[in-house]
């Protein structure tokens, strides 16, 4: 059952990027779902109150973080509550390889979005400005590409070994 919520999470992570590569727009119904299934993850794996603490208290850094940022104007709000599960499922013994993994992720998503906006400058068929027009940065970077990608890591890195 736990890798059936596993597997629910990593498909709610996709969605919220492709709806942040579609629509520049994380909906509320991923990231819920996200919170959600991480309490019934939890449940299920029985791992104590002080290890969902831990989880809950990396979930609420990262939040309190981004929050921050989105403050400064750096992010959008969309990226904000994404982060929340992300350091849920990642916990305080994953979040700093999420971490690293998101800032790579971010990283390679601007480049390819630096690419698409070059490439779109060229005479392309229809097709060819359809496909990379959502990557393009002139309407800002779809971070939760990057932060979702941290997210599937870490879900899949709370599954017992073998179960996947």
């Amino acid at each position: 059952m736990s890798t059936f919520l596993a597997l629910a999470a990593v498909a709610l992570f996709v969605a919220a990027a492709a709806g942040d590569l579609l629509w520049r727009r994380i909906d509320h119904g991923p990231v819920v779902g996200l919170l959600v299934l991480w309490g019934g993850f939890a449940m299920l794996r029985h791992s104590g109150w002080g290890a969902a603490l831990g989880h809950v208290e990396a979930a609420g850094a990262a939040f309190a973080a981004m929050l921050l940022f989105w403050r400064l104007g750096w992010i959008g709000g969309g990226d904000v509550k994404l982060t929340a599960p992300v350091f849920l499922w990642a916990g305080g013994g994953h979040a700093l390889a999420v971490l690293l993994l998101i800032g790579l992720a971010g990283w390679a998503v601007a480049l390819l979005g630096l690419a698409a906006r070059q490439i779109l400058t060229l005479p392309l068929p229809t097709l060819a400005r359809r496909l990379l027009s959502p990557l393009s940065l002139d309407r800002g970077v779809p971070y939760g590409i990057a932060l979702a990608a941290g997210g599937i890591v870490a879900v899949l890195a709370a599954l017992p070994e073998g179960s996947v």
